[in-house]
This record gives structure tokens, C-alpha cells and sequence, in this order.
């Protein structure tokens, strides 16, 4: 579902518990939710078809307009070597190469 969503797959919504927040608009219609849901007036929480109990984080995904960056997901040990690669990376371009040295890990 991440992988899939852009800026438009957010909602914004008080819908879920009461206080407003973003939501991935396909969390909320696989809950049975509007997805469409925007703020209420009374900041109430939307009345939940009979029987369901979806829960915030797990059943309904919090996200923000940056999940449109998201394109893969990554093992632990891909990430730190990509942090790392960036970090090098960017060090050669702001740190004159003398002092260079001390930034760098052994």
C-alpha cells in the first residue's frame, strides 16, 4: 500500500479517533471507512459499521505527503549502506579534503 501511494492517497481527518491526522485513504476504505472523510464540526469520531474495529497504526495507516517517496523497501543493511554512500557523498562536496580525513569512517 505505500509503495503504491502518492500525495492524493492522504487524507486528512478527524475521523478516526476525534483528533485530525493523515491517513492513507486505502487503510481507511479497507476498514470500511469513507475515504473521503474530512474534518467534522464536532470533531467526533466516524460511526464504524456494525462490527468493525479497526485500530489507528495497525489497521489504518498514519502518512504523511511524503510517502510519495517512497519507491522500495529496503532490508536494514541497504539502508545503512545508502545513508553511509549519501553521507560520504555529500562530505566531498562541502569539506575541504585536508580535514576531510576526520569525518570519514574507519
Amino acid at each position: 500500500m505505500i509503495l503504491r501511494a502518492g500525495a492524493d492517497d492522504v487524507a486528512y481527518t478527524d475521523r478516526v479517533s476525534g483528533v485530525a491526522g493523515n491517513y492513507l485513504r486505502e487503510s481507511l476504505v479497507r476498514a470500511g471507512l469513507d475515504g473521503d472523510a474530512k474534518i467534522s464540526a464536532s470533531g467526533a469520531a466516524l460511526a464504524l459499521p456494525d462490527g468493525a474495529k479497526p485500530k489507528a497504526w495497525k489497521d489504518i495507516w498514519s502518512a504523511g505527503h511524503g510517502v510519495a517517496a517512497i519507491h522500495e523497501v529496503l532490508s536494514t543493511a541497504q539502508l545503512i549502506d545508502m545513508l553511509e554512500r549519501q553521507y560520504l557523498q555529500a562530505i566531498q562536496r562541502v569539506v575541504p579534503v585536508p580535514e576531510r580525513a576526520a569525518l570519514t569512517p574507519p
